[in-house]
């Protein structure tokens, strides 16, 4: 932008020379001081963001741009400030980094700032009420999971038995081995760090408030920062207990456990930040399940019964004793469990059953909800026989059923994404394989090797990639023309057009 200096026709002093020097360094410092803030640094697409800006002329218009296309019309001040106003990151908002700037409407001064679009699929089933539904998934759909290639092989060490699902969170992929917990690049697979424990990581990582907490075989629960692996805490749960993945809600971490002979399960509440016990629930009937954790209530599954608890305080809210095995999920006020003897729909207010779906199979994992239809992965014992079935969630009736015919499925969740339902299997020669069905009638659209003997978890589907754990490592499977990643230069404001039908908006 050109900038007029007009300089009074006064005697030509040395003083009147250096004027408009004086003049351009003073707008130059303004210039450097116009700022924009944001609420969030990054966050999924549809996050509600709320921008704020110093630094511009006062009383001015200024367009608040994500990327090229105006959001939002704010007014600044008499300092040349504009509070807090909300902007909405689009749906179609492809993972990566997008530019946040804010231009005044009449002479195009701006500031910038930086937004990057990233879904964590921060703990087992994607969210506390375990339902195992990612709705922000935007690159994978239908018509695109055919491109998907294997991209990056990692992980250290090898397992005996396989027991966890990996998760992701700030570009950081987490995965516990026989050896310990290892945190990988959600871009190529390289090791960040690695934490030794002495026993079989028991659990699915998660992560929250910059720390990472996962359970070991020797009945210890661990916190970690997140980033650097660096130890918090560690808390002995009980003696002779084998914890269960954690659910991390409100600053408080949730675990199940069962003891060694399995006639015993507990349910314990855990401050997050220093790994103080909070409250427990014990029963004499095996813990089967995470928690799930929804509007201050907790549902946790035991060989004889599911219970609802008071988060605060772990007291009984309710029981239900006609399922077995339970496995918990919440969505819309339903509680869906899976079990030895079927999928039960619960109502999450009082226990009483809703429907129940019997099948012939036998149901170790979650289930998972979405867009009004339950998934379930099922299995036959000591046979190569898989299934995946589509409910319907408000009657149990059977809307289809995949037969994987010489596979079968570990006990892992099958998860949901954008009408893609994911699902790991086992080949009847123990290899490892991903599998991504039509969620609308459960024709197969894609399968990928993974290479891994012994078979894989249930993948974890975010960002435009596929993430699962093998025996051997964690494997990733992203586009075959190249992660879906934007990497945007920032827009010219002076090419930003704005839209003069916006209202101003008013501050938060």
């Amino acid at each position: 932008m050109l900038l007029e200096v007009r300089v009074p026709l006064f005697p030509r002093t040395s003083q009147t020379y250096l004027l408009p020097t004086i003049l351009l360094l003073l707008v130059s410092a303004c210039f450097a001081q116009r700022t924009v803030t944001l609420s969030a640094t990054n966050g999924p697409p549809t996050t509600k963001l709320l921008v704020s800006g110093s630094g511009f002329d006062p009383y001015s218009a200024v367009d608040i741009f994500f990327d090229r296309k105006d959001r939002a019309l704010a007014v600044t001040d008499g300092n040349g400030s504009f509070g807090q106003t909300q902007v909405v990151v689009p749906g179609s908002a492809t993972p990566g980094g997008h530019w946040i700037t804010a231009v005044e409407r009449y002479n195009k001064l701006a500031a910038r700032n930086r937004f990057l679009v990233e879904t964590n699929w921060a703990q087992i089933q994607f969210s506390p009420d375990l339902n195992g539904f990612n709705p922000y998934e935007n690159v994978l759909n239908r018509e695109t999971v055919a491109g998907l290639t294997h991209e990056w092989t990692g992980g250290i060490g090898s397992s005996s038995y396989l027991a966890s699902m990996p998760t992701m969170a700030d570009g950081l992929v987490y995965a516990g081995f026989g050896a310990g917990l290892s945190a990988l690049s959600a871009r190529d697979g390289s090791q960040f760090w690695f934490y030794p424990v002495d026993e079989f990581v028991t659990c699915t990582p998660a992560v929250a408030d910059g720390m990472v907490f996962f359970s070991s075989e020797n009945a210890f629960l661990y916190a970690l920062n997140a980033k650097s692996g660096a130890f918090v805490w560690k808390r002995k749960i009980a003696e002779f207990v084998t914890p269960l993945s954690p659910t991390v809600v409100n600053n408080t971490v949730f675990v199940g456990a069962y003891d060694s002979s399995g006639n015993a399960g507990y349910i314990y509440a855990l401050d997050a930040s220093t790994g103080t016990p909070l409250w427990n629930y014990t029963r004499a009937s095996r813990a089967f399940s995470p928690p799930a954790v929804v509007n201050g209530v907790v549902f946790a599954g035991f060989l004889d019964e599911v219970v609802a608890l008071n988060a605060a305080t772990g007291s009984v809210l309710w029981e239900q004793t006609q399922t077995q095995n339970g496995e918990p999920s919440f969505a819309n006020g339903v509680l869906y469990v899976s079990g030895y003897n079927g999928v039960y729909a619960l109502s999450a207010s009082t226990g009483d059953v809703l429907w129940q779906f019997g099948s012939n199979a036998e149901i170790y994992a979650e289930p998972s909800v979405a867009n009004g239809a339950v998934y379930v992965a099922s299995f036959v014992n000591n046979v190569y026989e898989g299934y995946v079935h589509a409910l319907d969630a408000s009657t149990g009736s059977e809307l289809w059923k995949y037969d994987s015919g010489s596979m079968t499925f570990l006990p892992f969740p099958a998860v949901v994404a954008n009408g893609v339902v994911y699902a790991g299997v086992q080949s009847n020669s123990s290899g490892g394989y991903i599998y991504a069905l039509d969620a609308s009638n459960g024709t197969v659209l894609w399968s990928g090797d993974t290479g891994s003997d012994g078979g894989v978890s249930g993948p974890i589907v975010t960002n435009g990639t596929v993430i699962v754990q093998g025996f051997r490592g964690v494997y990733a499977f992203d586009l075959s023309s190249g992660k879906a990643h934007s990497n945007l230069s920032p827009p010219d404001p002076q090419t930003l057009v704005p839209d003069l039908q916006l209202k101003i908006s008013r501050p938060n």
